[in-house]
């Protein structure tokens, strides 16, 4: 007995329905977070501090044009204090350089590191600084992680800048988290997020 083509379908008709769920979810997922999904992106995943440190900090050392960074903490420390240094090298070389800070994530931060990156030339913005007559506006912060540099390498994750997220998780005193380093079409987005704050 034959089956007629029309029962069984094609290979490409088998093939086309998990094409388009792929296109809705992609569709579904630029709409949640309002930006559209880009190809041709590299993007390597990092774990920890040990990993993730270097290569933030590499990148900016490498900054010819711009640096752009925003993040939720930024306490104090050593790694506090290289990453001030670094941006505040890249600034007296002339390039632009640009760190957000959020006004309770960041309140830790050490003034001589401000200072520091002020005399160098470091703009120094502040996301929603604590109003206390405006309690309400408290829940709204900038949890955004994201450094982008010369706007052709871009680093987002869950890492702070301080010392809890130094080394590789070896005890509760080094946290674990992630990060990733992406090139491609992906850094104008990720470059979006800081200008939106």
């Amino acid at each position: 007995m034959t089956v007629p083509q029309e029962q069984t379908g094609s290979s490409e008709e088998a093939v086309e329905p998990s094409a388009h769920r792929a296109h809705r979810i992609r569709r579904s997922l630029e709409r949640l977070i309002g930006v559209a999904a880009t190809e041709g992106n590299a993007v390597t995943p990092l774990r920890n501090g040990d990993e993730i440190f270097p290569e933030m900090l590499g990148a900016i050392a490498g900054a010819r044009h711009t640096v752009d960074m925003m993040t939720y903490v930024y306490w104090r420390g050593d790694i506090a204090r290289r990453f001030a240094d670094a941006l505040s090298d890249r600034a007296r070389a002339g390039v632009r350089v640009r760190l957000l800070l959020d006004g309770i994530g960041s309140w830790q931060i050490e003034k001589d590191l401000l200072d520091q990156m002020d005399r160098a030339g470091v703009t120094v913005g502040w996301f929603r600084k604590p109003a206390y007559l405006s309690p309400f506006k408290q829940n709204h912060r900038c949890h955004r992680k994201v450094l982008v540099v010369d706007e052709q390498v871009a680093f987002t994750g869950g890492v702070g800048i301080a010392e809890e997220w130094c080394g590789d998780a070896r005890d509760e005193h080094e946290w674990r988290d992630s990060h990733f380093r992406v090139q491609g079409p992906a850094v104008d987005g990720i470059a979006a997020a800081f200008a939106q704050n």
